[in-house]
């Protein structure tokens, strides 16, 4: 009976000990709080200031080789893609 009374008590104890404990470290290093704590938040903002919300197409090349039997239309990749710049790359001619 008298360990189911000791035992919350003891639980509170440990519990307040460690916050003691905390605050002491932070009182001894305000600087690592504040870059443990503020620091994630300085580069969200900072991410955030770049941040557009603009997307930008991205820009594709597709290479086709010779020997293999896939269409060469740009139009047939595009409408997969479902873009809506369309431009022709000029042809390679090398023997590779």
């Amino acid at each position: 009976m008298k360990d189911l009374l000791v035992g919350p008590f003891k639980s509170a104890f440990r519990i307040i000990g460690q916050v003691r404990k905390e605050i002491i470290q932070v009182r001894r290093r305000p600087g690592a709080f504040f870059s443990l704590v503020l620091g994630p938040f300085l580069i969200m903002a900072v991410f955030g200031l770049g941040y557009t919300g603009v997307h930008r197409p991205l820009e594709t090349v597709i290479v086709v080789p010779g020997d293999l039997p896939l269409p060469r239309d740009v139009e047939f990749y595009s409408s997969i893609a479902g873009s809506t710049r369309r431009s022709r790359a000029p042809r390679c001619t090398s023997g590779r």
